[in-house]
């Protein structure tokens, strides 16, 4: 239900995944982690950062199940975080 809304999120970079056209990164807080992609230069692991993102859900059949997952397409880096 949360899918297209506007969310602020403040962690801690864990992972990168670079595309052709964009590139990727897993964000830690204390509630657990969510991938962000980004058309943008991607954080650093280990940075501190605090974005602006829209929820998305993408659905992915497998094996007669449909797994899927929610990420977030930044919208904004906020200022950083040191």
């Amino acid at each position: 239900k949360k899918t297209g809304k506007s969310v602020y999120l403040t962690g801690k970079v864990v992972h990168l995944a670079p595309f052709v056209d964009n590139a990727a990164y897993q964000v830690e807080d204390a509630t657990g982690k969510i991938w962000v992609v980004t058309r943008r230069t991607p954080p650093e692991i280990g940075q501190q950062i605090n974005i602006k993102g829209k929820v998305e859900y993408q659905s992915l059949p497998f094996a007669e199940q449909v797994l899927g997952d929610f990420y977030l397409v930044e919208l904004e880096q906020l200022e950083s975080l040191e």
